[in-house]
């Protein structure tokens, strides 16, 4: 009976422990699940966090939830209007299209009427916002109202200022009595062109060409052709110059023209050539063209007449300005670029054969921009914004007249030098005078150029005076009495006298060279303002920059705000931006020219040029360079800050960024930078109260000190300190989740053993049982039963007995001998169940052994 009860015992042991092993089986696969979802919600979220911290470290300025920085002082200190780009794009159905500054030109476009003849064209004119719509524009206007010298700035209509035009025929039937033509045979059709406009007569004057020359624009060639025309009138010469641009594209005819420019009209004339620059060309909407069978429209289209616009105000931003350079170089160096003004005064004497013409308080006046680089008061500026030659001093004397009875006035003054060289007889002076008084434009114009006639070794300089000024803040600079220069300027607590320390510039460099950067040496001053404790840009080197990288000027051109004949109570710096295009040297002892596409302008000159970490690496000079695959044409060039340097090494001079302003400044725009606006409050507050005048400092401050009020703007620090600290409790967060996920694995794990170690099926099993496993196996009668093996079990999942002692020689206990029920049994063990085993489980305590 035992060994059948053994027998049923074995068989339901062996059941109930596979039943067992698929419970642990089971339990592991669901440990398994839940784990593998839980570490990969882990993983999840550490990788958005990862994202997040590091997307926040990448930035270089800091943003809020609601808005950049770089935004919100762009909108509260700069003028609203000037974050839209002031460029307008003007679209021909004629195949043409042309980009230009709204605050630079007035702009006329004209839809010819097709019913117009050769003799007189008529069409609507379209002005301001109106050329915003695509139409059949064949006629484009553009004339300049920079008002960089008092001559722009004059009621001057008695003035002859450069214009530039845009023009195509609008006849379908344009070529085909030209190719007809026998005369013309053997000619292309650009040819043909040329020669018909060129051939246009000029009454009056004496007509030469330059040779043609072929150049490139937006992938277009056109035939560049220089016009000179000398008329001489009352015994003078009168020279201008008209510049011509041809091209047939899609075998419609093109022309551009920039029309009567003068020496002293060099910088307009740099602006307009910056326009024609964008011209583009592309496909003709033919249905637009129309036919006239007898005659056609040529170039006689420029002597329709059409009304000026008045000019608009002019914003604060020239173009488009990246966000995240509003902070480390606009605001950071704003305080510490000045309007730099200059009057230049002479006596002089023309000393014509026997005799001698004395004029007195002959004077022009300047105005461009400068940086202060030292902290006691040394501006850097351009050479010929506070000095220049004789000649150009004469010239804007003479076109700095309010009126043609001025004007007359002045030009009276010289006819005896005329007269005693031979030039003019009495009676021509006279009747020259007259005619300026009474507004004829050939002798205005006469009038405007009688420099340009003067032999340079006749000019006598007998007294000199020049002033210069600095405007400090957004009070503008202005002249006491524009009809008598020498006066000087008005006084004001946001305006500084300057002194003239040294100068690296040729005064006998004529304008028109200054303004096509062809001199050979470099054109850099340093003057000095009384005091200490200014602000101070930084000066950087040219060699940390690379091509194509960004170049931001921040300056004064005089079309913003009207120069010093300005009618607005406020004037502020302007600020553009482009990239770095070529470094280029002019001679092998020449320091270096950095060519850019930075948009300045007459007024910009001397203003810093800043690199992309808020550090002054040139001074913008020319606003124009020829270059022969044109890519240059028309954009703005600066000079290499090394220049400033070679000035202050001569003169021994050290620069000094110590002061209260300077150093409270930097600090902050720095915190304020890294979202700590209590410190950048407190720090700009010490700037206004130290630098009263700048209303930069004041309206920074309330910026700082509304985002340090507020409980819901929150920003993210992003200075060196501030980005390790956020990388260490990154790599801190990174390292915990990794411990936590392998804490539950491994403790997971003991609990899966332990659960398994205690599952004996039954519980302990009968002591007849435990002693009949040391026996030798015996068949059983009842094939239904397994044979018990000796062997240790194998099962994964079987547990591990403690070690026990040698197997007894002793026989085996008899039946009456048998403990009782309550006692437990020593199991009898046989050699080969104390074997060593691999399973991962061996190692246990007490507390997992089963028989405890």
């Amino acid at each position: 009976m035992a060994r059948k009860s053994f027998g049923r015992n074995n068989q339901n042991d062996t059941v109930e422990k596979h039943e067992t092993q698929k419970e642990v089986i089971k339990s592991r696969q669901i440990f398994s699940r839940k784990f593998t979802i839980v570490f990969v919600g882990l993983f999840f979220v550490l990788a958005v966090a990862i994202f997040g911290l590091f997307n926040l470290l990448s930035k270089d300025s800091n943003t809020t939830s609601e808005f950049s920085l770089g935004s919100l002082v762009s909108q509260e200190i700069l003028d609203a209007s000037s974050l839209q780009n002031d460029n307008r794009t003007i679209q021909s159905s004629f195949g043409f299209s042309l980009s230009y500054d709204t605050k630079m030109f007035d702009v006329q476009g004209q839809v010819t009427d097709p019913a117009s003849d050769a003799n007189y064209i008529s069409g609507m004119t379209y002005t301001e916002d109106e050329l915003d719509t695509e139409r059949e524009y064949s006629l484009i206007k553009l004339r300049s109202h920079n008002a960089e010298t008092i001559r722009q700035n004059a009621e001057d209509s008695f003035v002859n200022l450069p214009e530039l035009v845009f023009l195509t025929n609008i006849r379908q039937d344009f070529w085909d009595s030209r190719i007809n033509d026998p005369a013309l045979a053997g000619k292309s059709k650009l040819q043909i062109y040329i020669d018909e406009v060129m051939a246009e007569s000029a009454e009056g004057y004496e007509i030469s060409l330059s040779e043609p020359e072929v150049i490139t624009l937006n992938g277009v060639e056109f035939t560049k052709i220089v016009k000179t025309r000398i008329a001489n009138s009352y015994g003078l010469d009168n020279k201008y110059q008209d510049v011509y641009y041809f091209a047939v594209h899609n075998d419609r005819p093109y022309q551009i023209v920039i029309y009567d420019i003068q020496n002293d009209t060099n910088s307009i004339v740099a602006q307009m050539e910056g326009v024609v620059s964008t011209f583009t060309l592309g496909d003709v909407d033919t249905t637009k063209l129309s036919y006239l069978n007898s005659s056609d429209v040529n170039s006689s289209v420029l002597s329709a007449e059409t009304s000026q616009s008045t000019p608009k105000d002019s914003a604060n931003l020239v173009n488009e300005i990246d966000e995240d350079n509003i902070l480390d170089v606009v605001v950071r160096n704003q305080l510490a670029v000045v309007r730099v003004g200059s009057i230049l005064c002479m006596d002089i004497d023309l000393v014509g054969y026997d005799s001698s013409t004395t004029i007195e308080g002959v004077c022009t006046v300047y105005i461009g921009s400068g940086s202060i680089i030292s902290t006691d008061g040394l501006v850097a500026t351009n050479g010929h914004v506070i000095a220049t030659d004789n000649m150009t001093i004469i010239s804007d004397y003479l076109a700095n007249s309010m009126s043609v009875d001025v004007l007359a006035n002045k030009a009276e003054a010289f006819m005896p030098y005329f007269i005693a060289i031979g030039d003019v007889s009495p009676s021509q002076a006279q009747a020259f005078i007259t005619a300026i008084r009474s507004g004829e434009q050939d002798a205005v114009n006469l009038a405007l150029s009688l420099a340009n006639l003067i032999h340079t070794e006749d000019i006598n300089v007998t007294a000199t005076n020049n002033i210069y000024a600095l405007q400090l803040s957004n009070e503008p600079l202005k002249l006491v009495d524009i009809t008598e220069l020498p006066k000087g300027f008005q006084d004001s607590d946001g305006i500084a006298s300057a002194k003239l320390i040294d100068k690296d510039f040729d005064v006998n460099t004529p304008m028109n060279e200054i303004q096509f950067a062809d001199l050979k040496g470099s054109d850099v001053a340093l003057l000095k303002m009384d005091g200490s404790n200014f602000p101070a840009v930084r000066l950087g080197s040219i060699l940390g920059i690379d091509l194509g990288d960004k170049i931001t000027a921040i300056g004064y051109p005089a079309f913003v705000d009207g120069g010093l004949m300005t009618a607005k109570a406020k004037t502020v710096p302007s600020v553009s931006q482009g990239q770095l295009l070529r470094v280029m040297q002019q001679s092998l002892d020449s320091n270096m020219l950095l060519l850019t596409d930075v948009p300045i302008s007459g007024g910009n000159s001397g203003g810093p040029a800043f690199d992309s970490t808020g550090n002054q690496i040139g001074l913008n000079t020319y606003s124009k360079m020829d270059c022969e695959d044109s890519k240059c044409f028309g954009n703005g060039t600066a000079r290499d800050i090394e220049d400033i340097r070679v000035l202050l090494k001569r003169n021994s001079l050290q620069l000094s960024t110590a002061g209260t302003v300077n150093e409270d400044w930097n600090q902050a725009v720095d915190a304020f930078k890294s979202g700590n606006y209590k410190l950048a409050t407190a720090k700009f507050a010490s700037v206004k109260s130290n630098y009263a005048n700048h209303y930069l400092a004041a309206g920074m401050y309330d910026i700082a000190n509304s985002l340090n009020d507020s409980a819901i703007v929150s920003a993210v620090p992003t200075t060196t300190t501030n980005k390790a600290l956020l990388s260490i409790i990154l790599a801190t967060l990174i390292v915990g989740v990794i411990c936590l996920v392998y804490f539950l694995l491994r403790k997971n794990g003991y609990k899966l053993a332990h659960v398994h170690a205690m599952t004996p099926v039954g519980g302990s099993l009968p002591s007849d049982v435990q002693a009949s496993a040391s026996q030798p196996s015996v068949a059983s009668p009842n094939p239904s039963v397994g044979v018990q093996s000796t062997q240790p079990m194998t099962a994964v999942n079987s547990p591990i007995q403690p070690p026990v002692q040698p197997v007894s020689t002793q026989p085996l206990v008899s039946e009456n001998q048998i403990p009782d029920q309550n006692q437990v049994a020593q199991p009898a063990v046989s050699q080969a169940q104390v074997q060593p085993t691999n399973s991962p489980n061996q190692s246990y305590s007490n507390d997992d052994n089963p028989n405890n």
